[in-house]
């Protein structure tokens, strides 16, 4: 009842907030992004107050000694998570005076991304340079406990560049059965699907995998909040996916019901499909382009067909005010859609119409951050 409450009220504050505060991390430069010039100060996390009503950012504060590949709040106290190649800090957030307090930290090697279970209890992390995923438990006051377990992955897929090895790039908690998490890994073609117990991952071997199409490069995925759909968005393919999912076993079917692209057929250049985010209400599902040349560096919007999950693209690509849009975060209860140009060291938002699907630009910040690739808020009361 106490949790359940916990939820309502954090719900509630949510739905009458306009300013919040908002943090932004600072991943560096792709690899491969010839057009991303490294500055100094990318081992950050910067802080604003953000109004949605006006896309207004007030500068606040900055923490310094990580640069952040994904953040990830607790879900029910003021806790965020911040992976980096070395390992996972969390930090308790004091939204009054906009400051972060690291409560611990662990090393963990080539963190890409975090995820924490419904019951706050434990965390999972991919590390796509080694080919792993761990686990570790949660502490009451939302620190980082002890290692639970870890998974080696092996093989390798068909782009001996990019697939010479396993690179398991994110990994997702099914909150609604909290019983399985999900494993898109860009290196195998694979999301593997594992259930989990006190932690530990179950069936630790390749018996409950999902194949997808050689060369697609799975990256990141999103639940649809009622159907049994999952939506992959495959790097280095640009597109997007609609695969059923058995909630009681945790199995992905294949083939796709869909596959969409994110970008024009007679496309080109270069490219790299980012993030895939739906709407909390089923109907909506966004993507970005990660890219320089346009219109690759664009946010998709997509519609969902209630009955079926399906996906029709609606309006046109939509520009960031920048390029290299690789994390964005939509604040549902506002409708507003934040995109990072992580190449110009910008941060583009949007206001969203649920009813046309048309994206407006709001604002664009370009001070006090960046190359920005990853962010979390909190309402301020």
């Amino acid at each position: 009842m106490q949790l359940r409450f916990l939820i309502f009220s954090l719900f509630v504050s949510y739905s009458l907030a306009t300013r919040y505060l908002l943090l932004a991390g600072a991943g560096g430069c792709d690899s491969d992004d010839t057009s991303c010039k490294e500055p100094s100060g990318t081992d950050t996390i910067s802080i604003f107050h953000f109004d949605t009503t006006n896309g207004a950012f007030t500068y606040q504060s900055i923490v310094t000694g990580l640069e952040p590949n994904w953040l990830k709040l607790h879900p029910t106290l003021p806790v965020v998570y911040a992976v980096s190649g070395n390992g996972v800090a969390a930090f308790s957030v004091d939204v009054a005076t906009a400051k972060l307090t690291m409560i611990n930290s662990i090393m963990v090697p080539g963190v890409v991304f975090i995820d924490v279970d419904a019951d706050a209890k434990f965390m999972y992390v991919a590390q796509y340079g080694p080919g792993k995923v761990s686990s570790a438990s949660l502490m009451p006051n939302g620190g980082i406990g002890a290692m639970v377990q870890t998974v080696q992955f092996y093989g390798h897929g068909v782009n001996p560049v990019r697939q010479e090895a396993p690179h398991p790039h994110s990994i997702n908690v099914d909150k609604k059965s909290g019983k399985f998490v999900y494993i898109p890994d860009l290196g195998l073609d694979i999301v593997f699907s594992f259930s989990v117990q006190n932690g530990r991952f179950v069936n630790t071997t390749y018996t409950n995998t999902t194949r997808i199409a050689p060369g697609s490069g799975p990256r990141h995925m999103a639940f649809h909040p009622s159907l049994p759909i999952i939506y992959l968005l495959s790097e280095m393919a640009s597109t997007i996916s609609v695969l059923p999912l058995d909630s009681t076993s945790g199995f992905i079917s294949t083939p796709p019901l869909q596959i969409v692209p994110t970008l024009p057929s007679d496309f080109k250049g270069f490219s790299k499909a980012a993030e895939v985010v739906v709407h909390p209400s089923g109907n909506w599902l966004f993507s970005s382009n990660r890219g320089t040349q346009s219109p690759s560096n664009t946010i998709n919007v997509f519609k969902i067909t209630p009955s079926t999950g399906f996906l029709t693209q609606v309006g046109p690509l939509y520009p960031i005010d920048g390029t290299f849009p690789r994390g964005m975060v939509l604040i549902p209860m506002d409708n507003v859609l934040i995109a990072g140009g992580q190449d110009t060291n910008t941060v583009t938002t949007f206001s969203f119409d649920t009813t046309t699907g048309k994206l407006t630009q709001l604002s664009t910040l370009n001070t006090h951050v960046v190359t920005p690739v990853t962010f979390a808020f909190l309402p301020l009361s």
